[in-house]
């Protein structure tokens, strides 16, 4: 059987079967791959952008802020701090009862120069929401989303903007650093297209064409508890966007001790009400499977799965998301 050397699954599994090498060095073989194929990859665009020699078009980050004024000046400069000069910086303040909108203030007043937006929301709506507030306000084609606690590398933009113009993708994804809590690098191998709808592998933290977003009917602001980042993917990919990976880790995610997702991983019935509500939002993806296929698919996540088949005949209280963007 022939092997593409390019592609790194069909290699992998041929050295697996024909030296029966043990599962876990299965992610070391892959970094073998992943990091030298990001250099060429990205080696290639330097140069087709020496040749193209284009203006280049406009980047709006935008950045939700709950009760993040802390970190928030840690986060506005490392975007102030890119090599891609042409942005602009969008923060919503989601009604925070700590210094977050006098710290946002206060950092507009700082970079006067550098084009800064600040929403205050008269109420809290929550991380999607919020989201679609700073998108719908945004000046630019292309939209980059971070949290208010996290912070990216200086060629971050520069090198994820390569990516989606000569990939022909409508978003992608950098690898991810763990900070805080936990210190760790992430490089991303291909996303599992086919296992998305049960193994979550894309984090929203990336660039896309707002047009995408728009396709997509924005973030659902009914997955209340969090995975708000897998249901907008699954929306993505029925709306037949293209997602790629940038794989090197250019994004730095802050780990708490407190968070939204530990409260959601660690709170079963959280758990459980939003993998129904992702059923729910995504009839075409999961009506092909039986629902006893989806209890033993979703097993892994550490849920009564007697409740969790029961409850998934009852209609949940927040309406499946419309278009709103």
């Amino acid at each position: 059987m022939a092997i593409n050397i390019f592609q790194p699954t069909p290699l992998l599994k041929a050295l697996f079967i024909k030296h029966r090498l043990p599962s876990r060095y299965k992610k070391k073989l892959e970094l073998l791959w992943i990091i030298p194929n990001f250099y060429l990859q990205y080696f290639y665009f330097l140069i087709k952008d020496l040749l193209d020699n284009e203006q280049k078009p406009g980047i709006s980050v935008v950045i939700p802020c709950y009760n993040q004024g802390e970190y928030l000046i840690e986060a506005i400069e490392s975007v102030i701090n890119q090599t891609y000069q042409n942005i602009e910086i969008i923060i919503i303040n989601d009604s925070s009862n700590d210094d977050t909108l006098n710290i946002a203030n206060k950092i507009k007043n700082k970079y006067q120069n550098f084009n800064i937006k600040l929403i205050s929301n008269p109420q809290n709506v929550g991380l999607s929401e919020s989201r679609n507030i700073g998108i719908r306000n945004s000046t630019f084609n292309f939209i980059y989303l971070m949290d208010g606690d996290d912070k990216i590398e200086p060629s971050t933009l520069e090198i994820l903007y390569k990516f989606i113009k000569y990939k022909h993708a409508s978003f992608v994804c950098p690898g991810m650093k763990k900070f805080g809590a936990i210190n760790k690098s992430l490089w991303k191998s291909k996303i599992n297209i086919n296992n998305q709808p049960f193994i979550n592998n894309f984090h929203v933290v990336g660039l896309f064409k707002k047009e995408a977003w728009k396709d997509a009917g924005g973030f659902n602001p009914n997955m209340v508890y969090g995975w708000e980042d897998w249901d907008f993917s699954l929306s993505l990919l029925e709306n037949k966007a293209r997602i790629v990976d940038a794989a090197k880790p250019l994004y730095y995610h802050r780990r708490k001790e407190k968070s939204m997702m530990s409260s959601l991983w660690n709170d079963e019935r959280k758990k459980r009400r939003m993998l129904i509500q992702l059923i729910k939002n995504h009839p075409r993806v999961y009506s092909k499977y039986i629902k006893d296929e989806l209890v033993s698919k979703f097993s892994y996540r550490n849920i009564d799965k007697i409740k969790f088949r029961r409850e998934l005949d009852l209609p949940l209280n927040n309406p499946t998301f419309k278009h709103r963007s």
